[in-house]
């Protein structure tokens, strides 16, 4: 790695030393497969997907694709939402707050919390974090960050990467990252909405659903329930704007509570429905596909930046995944070295 003047994912060689596969527990091959979300209105994937996101076309193995969320060492690249860019779009994506310093060992730390602002997430997502800068000279030993999906049930985790960097003399190297994030296998027969926006114009909510509502539940106002601050928004009337979608129009006073917490409405806004099924007799958000957790982790265990390689060392090919790769056995490299597993016992 050049440094962080250079792009990580083109120019970084990765060298591999040996691959192995954990035997220890049962593999589902279901779901060792690619994301197939498929971008679009009422597109998703069938195989493997992250609700309410859209994969970007990254490219890359497993191990590079891990890297790209890496926000410090990509700071001026795309890395994930709603860090964006990290240099230009995390400050004016999230509010900050300054919490009480902490220390790692002898060094002092700044501890910033943040959260994500409306006009960066939405009204179904939202994000938060912390973030750890060294006192002095403001270098990032550490990211926290999850962001969340809001259905009309219940808040899901995202997904959740921890990044933190260490100190080597006057240079920070990665010490690990970890990502876990949500997926499922879907069941493209269930009942949902795809979409929710504030039509300010209208003073309406704008749902889209990804088949044709029932239309008596649909427009029964008893049947939602909005509330922003433990305040209830009031719908007063609801309109079917076109067989998938639905109006939902709100009083003043609600108007008035929207645009005061219009910044903040990603995480403040919560939403809640009943009775309200497709005309196929599908209840809404009512989930009957599988959910699992995919975890990935690299961390740093030695250091060798003197190492001299020779001229017929083979780099690691970062389109294909890494059994695919060619390794290049050494004993010193791979000595007093161990395997991690991110599986955690049941207690």
């Amino acid at each position: 790695d050049a440094g962080f003047q250079t792009n990580d994912l083109l120019n970084t060689q990765i060298l591999l030393y040996e691959y192995k596969i954990n035997t220890d527990f049962p593999r589902d091959t279901s779901t060792s497969v690619p994301y197939d979300n498929k971008p679009g209105k009422f597109g998703h994937g069938k195989n493997k997907y992250i609700p309410n996101a859209i994969l970007s076309p990254l490219g890359g193995n497993e191990l590079s694709i891990l890297r790209v969320h890496d926000a410090i060492r990509n700071n001026n690249q795309f890395s994930y939402s709603f860090i964006n860019v990290f240099v230009q779009d995390f400050e004016k994506n999230h509010f900050l707050k300054m919490e009480p310093a902490v220390n790692l060992d002898t060094i002092s730390l700044y501890c910033i919390s943040f959260e994500s602002k409306y006009s960066a997430s939405g009204p179904r997502n939202f994000s938060k974090g912390r973030v750890y800068i060294e006192k002095g000279n403001f270098a990032i030993h550490k990211i926290e960050y999850a962001t969340y999906n809001k259905t009309m049930r219940e808040t899901q985790l995202m997904y959740e990467i921890q990044t933190e960097y260490s100190r080597n003399g006057s240079l920070m190297h990665l010490n690990y990252i970890s990502f876990v994030n949500q997926f499922k296998t879907q069941n493209d027969t269930d009942f949902k909405v795809i979409e929710i926006l504030y039509n300010k114009e209208k003073n309406a909510l704008v749902l889209d659903f990804n088949t044709i509502p029932e239309k008596e539940s649909v427009l029964d106002t008893e049947n939602y329930e909005f509330m922003i601050d433990n305040h209830h928004l009031q719908v007063h009337s609801a309109q079917i704007k076109s067989e998938r979608q639905v109006y939902l129009f709100l009083d003043e006073m609600s108007r008035s509570y929207l645009d005061k917490n219009s910044d903040e409405m990603s995480s403040k806004l919560k939403l809640n429905v009943k009775n309200i099924r497709d005309v196929d007799n599908r209840e809404l958000d009512k989930i009957t596909d599988s959910k699992l957790f995919q975890f990935r982790e690299l961390f740093f265990q030695k250091l060798m930046p003197n190492r001299i390689l020779p001229a017929s060392t083979l780099w690691v090919n970062k389109n294909t995944p890494l059994s695919l790769s060619p390794s290049n056995p050494s004993k010193e490299a791979t000595s007093n070295v161990w395997m991690n597993s991110p599986l955690k016992k049941k207690e």
